[in-house]
């Protein structure tokens, strides 16, 4: 098309202002939606990650003590007096837990770690009487909302 105001009737070949920000915008909405839908699944990705491994763990423990007729001895009725770093050995020992579960959560050295990086909580008895509860705090420790539990589901 020629350009009348052009003196040589050249044609236009130059993007306007206005046009450059609109293909922004829409680039940048774009990958604002993008952004949200990746951590969404990197989300429910670690939920995953964590609800196999805690029922890695319930396997391997119930295992233990059918094969040996009582619980390890690291596991006691309330969370907090629960022996982690002795219980991840014995988890190791029964292959349920791999060397790169493992590791350090604050004060507590050598314990099995969820996917956010906190230590899985293990206590008899609870919501599984007579069997192991065992769950994940989730992405929030202080929403009971978000944690990974191996008891109520279906």
């Amino acid at each position: 098309m020629q350009n009348p105001e052009r003196p040589d009737g050249a044609a236009r070949r130059a993007f306007t202002l206005v046009e450059l920000l609109v293909v922004i915008g829409i680039i940048v909405l774009l990958a604002g939606i993008g952004v949200g839908v990746g951590q969404a699944v990197r989300a429910k990705g670690r939920r995953d990650r964590t609800r196999m491994l805690i029922d890695r763990i319930a396997t391997a423990l119930r295992d233990y003590e059918s094969m040996i007729g009582h619980w390890p001895d690291a596991i006691a009725d309330d969370a907090a007096a629960t022996d982690y770093p002795q219980l991840a050995t014995v988890l190791l020992g029964l292959e349920a837990v791999k060397p790169s579960e493992v590791g350090d959560d604050g004060g507590l050295q050598g314990v099995v770690l969820d996917a956010w990086g906190r230590y899985i909580l293990v206590c008899k008895g609870g919501h599984n009487s007579p069997g192991l509860d065992i769950w994940s705090l989730g992405a929030d420790p202080a929403d009971p909302a978000d944690d990974v539990v191996n008891w109520g589901r279906e």
